[in-house]
This record gives structure tokens, C-alpha cells and sequence, in this order.
């Protein structure tokens, strides 16, 4: 059992061969730019941003499979249901953007 998503993410990452294993961007995966810049570092995952449109993206990324393992491992799903979902309802603006939308929007019968 993890204790931070942290701890969960780098054991993902060393498990799935980070970096050597995933697959590199040398364009921007919006606009195909090759003026790509570092940017920062995030759960030891590098951070690019293209200088053209300032996308920012992961490199090396992930594959789907490695994407859903992350998202649906243990730490995740139980901070969107008992943080972030509780926020959202509750109205928080400082809620993340990975919550879904319904969460956000008010019924229609609301009104």
C-alpha cells in the first residue's frame, strides 16, 4: 500500500523501464514544432514545452498501457473519490482539472 502518489508513480515508472523504455517526443505532439525546450520535472518524469504553441508534455511518455495502469492503480482513483470529488461537489474552485465535468455542472432541474 502506497502512501503518496509519489511512492506509486515511481514504482510504476521503474517497473515499466522509465526512461529507456518509453518513447521520446523530438516534436511537439500538438503542433509538430521541433523547437522543444525542458521545462520542468514533476515525480521525477521530465516536462517539455514546445516554444511555438507552449504546450506542455511529458518525454519520454508513457504508452496507453502504462496510462491506464497509472490511472487506475491504487493511489488515483482513491484521491479523485475522496478528495477531489468532495471538493468538487462542495464547489472548491481549487479542485484539479482531472475530475469530470459532471461534477461541475449544476442540473438543469437545479434552477
Amino acid at each position: 500500500m502506497y502512501q503518496t502518489l509519489h511512492e506509486e508513480i515511481h514504482d510504476i515508472c521503474k517497473e515499466t523501464g522509465y526512461p529507456n523504455k518509453w518513447p521520446g517526443h523530438y516534436f511537439c505532439p500538438c503542433c509538430s514544432n521541433s523547437q522543444i525546450a525542458f521545462f520542468f520535472k514533476i515525480f521525477d518524469i521530465a516536462n517539455w514545452i514546445c516554444e511555438k504553441c507552449k504546450v506542455v508534455f511529458v518525454s519520454p511518455s508513457p504508452d496507453s498501457h502504462i496510462m491506464d495502469f497509472i490511472y487506475n492503480a491504487e493511489y488515483y482513483p482513491a484521491l479523485r473519490n475522496f478528495i477531489e470529488k468532495p471538493l468538487a461537489l462542495a464547489k472548491f474552485e481549487g479542485v484539479s482539472q482531472s475530475i469530470g465535468d459532471q461534477y461541475f455542472l449544476v442540473p438543469s432541474s437545479f434552477f
